[in-house]
């Protein structure tokens, strides 16, 4: 976990964002929800070396008979050597020899989820609010938030 910590945190802070771990509350978090998918088989942790040095991680865990990749994490040096997609091509080999059928990206529109994918999958989400004023207002913030969210990862995309 804590490979995945510095090196989900290192890709994100290359492009100038925060990445998820950067504070304290959620790396707990994500250990707690670790250690409780380790006790039951469900946790799967990969972690790809070069030369003995970490450059790819990928957090995810199994269930049934698919398997969910949570977060991944990878050195910003070696991305043009594609360490993310070679530690993946062994994720899904290994899944495979285990009887999983299916791998699950989850959430996220990523270039590199549509190479590897042949179908996509949306998640709806519907916001109910109370009437008033306040309610409204919160409303709105919720819908620039998301708005604005989009907006930033469209201009990192172009920025690639």
């Amino acid at each position: 976990m804590q490979f995945l910590f510095e090196l989900h945190q290192k890709r994100w802070e290359s492009r100038g964002l925060p990445g998820i771990f950067a504070n304290q509350r959620s790396r707990d978090f994500n250990l707690d929800i670790a250690k409780f998918l380790f006790h039951r088989k469900w946790l799967c942790l990969f972690l790809l070396r070069l030369s003995g040095k970490p450059v790819s991680v990928a957090y995810g865990f199994k269930y049934r008979s698919k398997f969910y990749e949570y977060i991944t994490g990878l050195d910003p040096e070696y991305k043009k050597y594609n360490v993310g997609n070679l530690l993946r091509a062994h994720m899904i080999s290994k899944l495979i020899q285990e009887g999983l059928t299916e791998f699950d990206f989850m959430r996220g529109a990523e270039e590199y989820k549509d190479r590897w994918n042949t179908l996509t999958r949306w998640n709806r989400q519907a916001i109910l609010t109370r009437k008033g004023i306040l309610a409204g207002v919160q409303h709105r913030l919720h819908d620039e938030y998301w708005y604005q969210g989009n907006r930033l990862k469209s201009l990192l995309k172009m920025k690639q």
